[in-house]
Parts: structure tokens; C-alpha cells; sequence
């Protein structure tokens, strides 16, 4: 029950991390072209002198060079005068006014470069030729024209309706919502008197929280660094692929200490007239008390070849340093019980509320104690 409660809690943040951050790479504006307001604005910029001597109709041959589509057929008039209304504000036909982005010099009407009608001229957009003029029935500069621009939504100057740039934006909050809901309300463990169990808050949520940040962190971080660069998150993000593998590299960090909490969640003692229940995540074991002969000391350090890759992750990535700290330090107590088979069974008392009852037990039982265990009790 621990793992699937932390497990649905990941499943929610992570999947409500992307849904939040995830964005559309590439859409298509549609606007009205008039050639004699931009050539206005254009004479008012610092390097208007380059146009003032224009004619209206040489300002539209250096604009529309190589860049320029005549269309015919009765759907583009149509559309033509759809995404007038919509720009000026009134309802169409279609009512296109849901996809008006908000910029301050044109009302640009923003579609996917898979829908109709710009669905024909997409493909004729890239890098290098973003942008293209169609013309409706004549030819000049007074002539109806649409101007289509291909946009990478991470350069983006205008704000897209938020519908049809982050599509996966509503559910973020579900998302959420429900991971968290999930943690809070899978049913847990009722304390009984004769059951020790770890402590809620330092060995349980604590921990949980920690896990939860890192792991979240070093997952949304990278996509947010790739997409606010331009580029779209896909397997052809080229050398981004190289931060968001040490990104999320990093967040399985968080993952670990999300494991350890559910342990520490799951670990109970019990004790019985005549034996020991001992509950962890993976299942649970009897031992009677007259089969432990003796208690050690043993403690646990996160695994030296961790410790060296967290480092060097810092070193060549320049990140991380947080997580490298947390695996340096990463150490805790136990006991390991002796069984008179020959056997062992280790303890993980870091947290362990009430430890010291399993000692005195097991000593009462006739158990032999270890010093080192004895300076333990003491120094608690």
C-alpha cells in the first residue's frame, strides 16, 4: 500500500509537472495584410529612411519577394473575410475569435500546421521562410491578403490562445490534485499499544516531501530549459537530449528517498505472547523470541559508487549538488538479530519510535546484547 500511495503521488506530479509546462512547438498565424499601414510603421522605425522614397507598390515587391501565393476558389474569400471579423472583433460564421492571440501591432488568428485551410502552405514554412502572403483575385498591393507566419511557440513574442498552445494545461490541476489525494486518503496502518512503528513525521512525511521536490524539480526543470529555448520536446532535440538525461537522472534521486519513506512507512514491530511480527513493505516475518540469540549493531551508507557518480555528475554537469550532498550523508542505525538457524534479519531503527522495547524484550527472552548496542540505548 506505501509504494502504490507514492507511486500514484508520482504519477500525479509528474504527469501535472508536464501537462503544466508542455506547450505546443510550432503554430500557424493567420492576420490581414495592409501593405500601406506597413509601410507606415515600417517608416517609423530608426531605418524608415530605407523606405521613404519607396512607392507603395515597391514597398510590396521587396516585401513579397519569393514570399507570395495567389489563391483562388470560393473557400479563401470566405476565410479571407472569417478572419476579418474575428480580427476586428465580430463574430463569424465560425467565429474564429477564439483563437485572436494578443498582439499589440496585428490581430493574429492562430491554427495548428495540420488544420485547414493553412494545412496546403504549412509545409512551405521553416526555419529559414516563415512567413508567406497569399493573395486573393489581383495582383498589387491592394489586392485581399493574408499573411501566414510560422511560429516556434518558445520564441514567441504574442500569447496563443492558451487552449490550443497548452492543450494538456487543464488537466495540471487534476493531475495534481489527485496525486496528492491519493497519498492523503489510501488508508494507513492504525496504531495498536503492543506495535512499534517509525515516526510520522521525521522518517515518513519528512522524507516524503524531500523526494517528492527533488524529484519533481530535476524532472520540470529541464523541459522547461528546452522548450524555453525553442525547441520541441522530441527525440530529435538534438544535444537538449544530453541535460534532460541528467536532469532526470538526478530526479531518481528523489525517487530513492521516496523508496526509503515507504519502507520506513511500512516497517512495524509487534509484539506477541511469544514471538516478534515484523512488517515491512515486501511482507512480513514470525520470529520467536527463543530463536534470537543475539543483537548487533550494523549501520547502512548509501553505496560508495552512488556517492562517486553524484559527484561526478556536479563536477562535468554543473548541477546537482544538492542530491550529491544528500547521498554523501545518506547512513543509518540497525540492529541485526542472530537466529539460532545460522540466519540474520537486520532492522532499520533510524526513526524507529520505541527501538529500545525490542532490546529489553529480546534481552528478557535471554537474548545476548552487544556494547555497541547498549551505547546506542544510552546515547538516545
Amino acid at each position: 500500500m506505501e509504494i502504490l500511495r507514492r507511486l500514484l503521488l508520482l504519477v500525479g506530479l509528474l504527469g501535472g509537472l508536464f501537462a503544466f509546462i508542455y506547450h505546443r512547438p510550432v503554430l500557424i498565424s493567420v492576420s490581414i495584410e495592409d501593405f500601406a499601414e506597413s509601410k507606415a510603421r515600417a517608416e517609423a522605425q530608426p531605418t524608415g529612411f530605407l523606405y521613404k522614397d519607396d512607392t507603395l507598390q515597391e514597398f510590396f515587391d521587396s516585401r513579397t519577394e519569393g514570399r507570395l501565393q495567389r489563391v483562388d476558389g470560393e473557400a479563401w474569400p470566405a476565410f479571407y473575410e472569417e478572419v476579418r471579423l474575428a480580427a476586428s472583433g465580430e463574430p463569424g460564421l465560425t467565429d474564429l475569435r477564439r483563437r485572436r492571440g494578443d498582439s499589440d501591432f496585428a490581430q493574429r488568428l492562430y491554427f495548428l500546421p495540420e488544420e485547414a485551410p493553412v494545412r496546403e502552405f504549412a509545409e512551405r514554412l521553416d526555419d529559414r521562410r516563415p512567413l508567406l502572403y497569399l493573395q486573393l483575385q489581383a495582383d498589387g498591393p491592394a489586392a485581399p491578403t493574408l499573411t501566414l507566419i510560422r511560429h516556434e511557440t518558445g520564441d514567441l513574442m504574442d500569447t496563443p490562445p492558451a487552449w490550443l498552445l497548452k492543450p494538456l494545461g487543464p488537466y495540471a490541476t487534476w493531475l495534481l490534485a489527485g496525486g496528492l489525494g491519493f497519498y492523503l486518503l489510501l488508508p494507513r496502518p492504525r496504531r495498536r499499544p503492543d506495535t512499534i512503528r517509525c515516526s510520522t513525521m521525521s522518517a515518513v512525511v519528512m522524507p516524503d516531501i524531500l523526494g517528492a521536490f527533488l524529484t519533481g524539480a530535476f524532472f520540470a526543470l529541464p523541459l522547461v530549459v528546452v522548450q524555453s529555448n525553442g525547441t520541441a520536446l522530441s527525440l530529435d532535440a538534438g544535444g537538449w537530449l544530453i541535460p534532460i538525461g541528467v536532469g532526470w537522472f538526478l530526479a531518481l534521486f528523489g525517487v530513492a528517498i521516496l523508496a526509503v519513506s515507504s519502507h520506513g512507512a511500512s516497517l512495524s514491530i509487534r509484539f506477541l505472547e511469544d514471538a516478534l511480527r515484523i512488517t515491512t513493505w515486501h511482507g512480513g516475518s514470525l520470529i520467536a523470541y527463543q530463536d534470537v540469540r543475539r543483537l548487533e549493531a550494523v549501520e547502512w551508507r548509501t553505496p560508495r559508487w552512488v556517492r562517486t557518480l553524484g559527484w561526478l555528475i556536479v563536477l562535468f554537469a554543473q548541477r546537482g549538488t544538492i542530491s550529491a550532498l544528500i547521498l554523501e550523508q545518506g547512513r543509518g542505525s540497525g540492529l541485526r538479530l542472530h537466529l539460532a538457524n545460522g540466519s540474520s534479519e537486520r532492522l532499520w531503527i533510524s526513526g524507529l519510535n520505541g527501538w529500545q522495547r525490542l532490546v529489553t524484550t529480546l534481552e528478557e527472552h535471554g537474548a545476548a546484547i552487544d556494547p555497541e548496542v547498549r551505547e546506542m540505548m544510552e546515547a538516545v
